[in-house]
C-alpha cells in the first residue's frame, strides 16, 4: 500500500485509529503482522484473554468486526509495516518450528 492508499481512506478512519492506546496499537500492529493472541500475549507479557479484550476495544475504536477487517485496515492505515511486531512474529515463529 502506498500512500495515495491510505490518504484515500475517509479522514474519520483515521480520527479512529489516533484514538488507539499505545497498547492498543501495538497489539493492532502485532494482530496485522499476522501473530496469533497467544503469540502476542507472550510478546507482550500478557495473557490471551487480555489481548482479546484489547482486541475488542480496538474493534469498537477502529469500527471493525473480525481479525481479517482490523488487520486489512491496520494495513491500509500503514500499521502493519512496523519492523518490530514482523519480527517479533518471525522470532516466534522460529522458536515454534524448532
Amino acid at each position: 500500500m502506498g500512500a495515495l492508499d491510505r490518504a484515500a481512506l475517509p479522514p474519520d478512519v483515521h480520527a479512529r485509529a489516533k484514538a488507539l492506546t499505545a497498547r492498543e496499537a501495538e497489539v493492532c500492529t502485532m494482530l496485522a503482522a499476522g501473530l496469533s493472541n497467544a503469540e502476542i500475549g507472550r510478546s507482550l507479557l500478557l495473557s490471551p484473554a487480555t489481548i482479546k479484550d484489547h482486541l475488542s476495544v480496538i474493534y469498537g475504536k477502529l469500527g471493525t468486526r473480525n481479525r481479517v477487517e482490523t488487520a486489512v485496515l491496520a494495513d491500509r492505515l500503514g500499521l502493519s509495516g512496523y519492523v518490530t511486531a514482523v519480527g517479533t512474529a518471525e522470532r516466534y515463529r522460529q522458536a515454534a518450528a524448532s
